[in-house]
């Protein structure tokens, strides 16, 4: 049977089948791009006509193509389930930070140790689509993170760190510099990974969280913190917005990578204090020689009803 291609129902070029890899894995739903687009359409193949297909017929095809793929991948999910089940194990998806934002129609993130973007563009890659302020005090970081952030009118950065009040600190910039922090390191830091290692030392600047919210004026807000054992002394310059906030995650220690840093359940005591309480967990890092434990989690906080 003769493969009829439709035309692209938003500048009406010829389609032209394209080698999309794996669609074999949905059988006969096809892959169409446009020749003069970068419109791509699927639908199954059709019977040969004399007329070109009209916009409300390729839709139609359009629409019988992703509920086919729709329907082979459900498939597909039900027999994993089956196997895994009979191997002893159970498939299922829990609440991420993404619902978390959702839930709460969170517009604006601020990200408090940003190093070169990693939290943002997993927030981006998501679906988070709002606001994002990002902090990053060392010098050379923040131009990594300045890449990161080109092309994206909605993610903004400044170079200072945040903590108590507002002055000058000495960071400790780490041969990984997601290692690097104010506090210094403990015996363990190096045992966990021989690239915490601490190479050079840099003054920073530092305001208070509750400077910049005040001057954001912004929506719906939520604050992360991964400030490699600083964030007590983050939390202690945000006195005044803590409550102005929808949620807010924090990386805590299991283990301690820095002298000085608070115990995990200190941390919960503080923030149930300021009226949150536990929303999501999930580790980071584990133990070196018992990666069964963790060493630190990101922990989600929601406001206490």
């Amino acid at each position: 049977m003769e493969q009829f291609l439709p035309n692209c129902s938003k500048c009406n070029a010829r389609m032209v089948q394209g080698p999309r890899p794996l669609m074999w894995i949905f059988g006969d739903v096809r892959a169409y791009e446009c020749s003069d687009c970068d419109h791509v359409i699927f639908s199954y193949p059709l019977e040969p006509t004399s007329s070109p297909l009209t916009i409300g017929q390729q839709f139609d095809e359009r629409s019988k193509g992703w509920a086919a793929i729709k329907l082979r991948i459900n498939r597909m999910k039900n027999a994993l389930r089956q196997l895994m089940k009979r191997t002893g194990y159970t498939i299922s998806r829990s609440a991420d930070l993404a619902d978390f934002l959702r839930s709460r129609d969170v517009s604006t993130v601020f990200d408090v140790g940003a190093n070169s973007g990693q939290f943002a563009r997993s927030l981006r890659s998501c679906g988070y689509a709002g606001l994002i302020v990002s902090f990053e005090p060392i010098r050379a970081t923040f131009t990594d993170l300045s890449r990161s952030m080109a092309g994206d009118s909605k993610w903004v950065g400044h170079n200072f760190g945040l903590g108590a009040s507002r002055g000058t600190s000495v960071i400790n910039v780490s041969e990984n510099t997601v290692f690097s922090s104010i506090l210094p390191q403990t015996d363990y830091a190096i045992q966990f990974d021989p690239k915490a290692r601490v190479q050079r030392t840099e003054e920073i600047e530092i305001f208070t969280f509750d400077e910049v919210f005040e001057l954001a004026n912004v929506g719906n807000s939520f604050l992360k913190i991964d400030t490699q054992g600083f964030e007590r002394q983050v939390l202690e310059g945000a006195t005044k917005s803590l409550c102005q906030l929808s949620g807010l995650q924090l990386e805590l220690p299991l283990e301690h990578l820095y002298e000085g840093d608070w115990s995990f359940p200190v941390a919960l005591s503080k923030l149930e204090s300021a009226g949150f309480v536990p929303a999501q967990m999930r580790p980071t890092t584990f133990m070196t020689g018992d990666p069964q434990s963790w060493t630190e989690v990101d922990c989600v906080f929601r406001r206490r009803s």
